[in-house]
């Protein structure tokens, strides 16, 4: 059950607000005055009381401290994309808001709460992630987040950064908040995400899960909004244009009928690894129009290269290739090794995307037309760099983009493909403007 703090009685609320707004008025310094005049602060619920009746939250000591940390995590808001606001009148209780970069849970609004413990920082903030995640590590002490269990502080994620040493963690003193968000953002897009205890799990999101996650973390967000800091916007990496040939692919894709995958291949072949000379004649480039992958939410779609475009799921040991698809679950594979699967960027589903292919430079590279019209990178950088320390050495291999769909149910869908004026490419690696 999610937790609602609009739940919570307004006149208790605004009692216990009160009654600490003079403790803090009174006992506050001129430092700590200035850090908080710098952020932006959000209600504080009455369940948050108990937790200073019980001596068990940080003072002003500790203070200052951990008020320098937050205005260094906003600070980083495009690195960290996690913004902290203190909640009013609690010394130690701050709510936040973090948008991961990939994945199912891309660009969302997950929110949550950091309690800062008496102990701090010998021993680790408590951090609940509020907003369910479907996944094990993240969510199996969501218990912890209720009302009646915050008095126990302890966090809601099973990961040995929220532990102090002598508790088993990894924690250290050194540590700052800025280290754990970062800590945190990337376990919860990892798909290999280490544990409490034992070692790392794969976990996965499924075309058939995708939608009711985005919507119970939208209808979590805006059921609390009233305690939760404001949106932020995303600063997006605009890509870079470079010259390009392209792949050749029929205008329209349709999906079969059956709940087989049909494979798209590009009629035209491309090398890579290829001489720093030939560079420029070896970039291509195709768009595919995927509004229609929102009509039919089984219908699964990734765009591959390969250099076998009838193995896309990488059942043969000489299978080359790198993936990314609909869940934002992308691959890659090296010949005689097994799919490396990560998340990537936005799912491909999410919006009504135009996206854009290109691979040249040594990238493997998509990028969407925004609502502004601005060409942006799919996620933070290119879906897979083509160097040797990436794929193998592959200069001899003969490589294909393919389209692949799968109706897992539902009506059939049909992909439009077109033909950028330009590819493009991550602007750090592209060496093309």
């Amino acid at each position: 059950m999610l937790l609602a703090l609009a739940a919570i009685s307004t006149e208790a609320s605004e009692k216990y607000s009160i009654k600490n707004k003079r403790i803090m008025e009174s006992s506050i310094d001129a430092e700590v005055q200035k850090h908080l005049d710098s952020l932006e602060k959000v209600q504080g619920p009455s369940i948050y009381q108990p937790l200073v009746d019980r001596n068990c939250l940080c003072d002003q000591k500790q203070w200052s401290r951990v008020l320098r940390e937050v205005a260094d995590v906003n600070n980083d808001f495009n690195n960290l994309r996690t913004y902290i606001a203190p909640v009013s009148s609690f010394i130690g209780v701050f709510h936040y808001l973090m948008y991961p970069a990939d994945g199912a849970l891309a660009d969302q609004p997950l929110w949550g709460r950091i309690l800062i413990p008496k102990r701090y920082p010998t021993v680790p903030p408590v951090v609940h992630l509020i907003s369910k995640t479907n996944r094990f590590n993240v969510d199996v002490y969501h218990a912890k987040t209720d009302p009646i269990a915050i008095t126990e502080m302890r966090s809601s994620m099973c990961f040995d950064i929220l532990r102090s040493k002598e508790s088993g963690g990894t924690w250290e003193p050194e540590f700052t908040l800025s280290a754990l968000m970062a800590s945190l953002l990337q376990s919860i897009v990892s798909i290999k995400v280490p544990q409490e205890n034992g070692d790392e799990i794969e976990e996965y999101v499924s075309i058939e899960t995708l939608e009711k996650l985005r919507k119970n973390v939208k209808w979590d967000y805006d059921y609390n909004r009233i305690y939760l800091p404001s949106q932020r916007s995303i600063k997006k990496i605009e890509a870079a244009p470079i010259p390009t040939k392209y792949f050749e692919f029929d205008n329209e894709l349709t999906s079969s009928k059956d709940s087989g995958y049909h494979i798209f291949a590009s009629e035209n072949q491309i090398k890579l690894q290829v001489e720093d000379a030939k560079k420029e004649n070896n970039v291509f480039s195709i768009g595919f129009e995927l509004s229609g992958l929102k009509a039919n939410p089984y219908m699964i779609f990734f765009v591959a290269l390969t250099n076998d475009p009838q193995d896309i799921e990488g059942k043969s040991p000489f299978t080359i290739c790198v993936r990314n698809g609909s869940t934002a679950t992308a691959a890659k594979k090296k010949r005689y090794e097994k799919l490396q699967w990560f998340y990537h960027g936005i799912p491909l589903n999410q919006e009504n995307l135009r996206i854009i292919v290109t691979v040249g430079y040594d990238q493997f590279c998509m990028s969407y037309i925004n609502k502004d019209g601005k060409v942006v990178v799919h996620g933070d950088c290119p879906v897979s760099f083509l160097t040797e320390a990436e794929i193998g050495i592959v200069k001899h291999e003969t490589f294909y983009l393919t389209a692949n769909m799968k109706n897992k149910g539902g009506k059939q869908i049909t992909v439009r493909t077109f033909q950028p004026e330009v590819g493009y490419l991550h602007p750090v690696y592209a060496g093309a403007s």
